[in-house]
């Protein structure tokens, strides 16, 4: 039983971990500061009125 105990204690925690490390943002640019490029949109609207998707 104690060792049941102490391996459920021990996923739970390593869950927990992952889920810390999911909420971590330092990979994203900061929003708040103006960015140095420039967004390539495309798009499939037609203004012959030609697309048929």
């Amino acid at each position: 039983m104690n060792r049941k105990l102490w391996t459920g204690f021990a996923v739970m925690l390593a869950m927990a971990t992952f889920v810390a490390g999911a909420q971590v943002t330092a990979w994203q640019p900061d929003m708040t500061i103006q960015q140095d490029y420039t967004a390539k949109r495309s798009s499939s609207f037609d203004t012959t009125g030609g697309n048929h998707d």
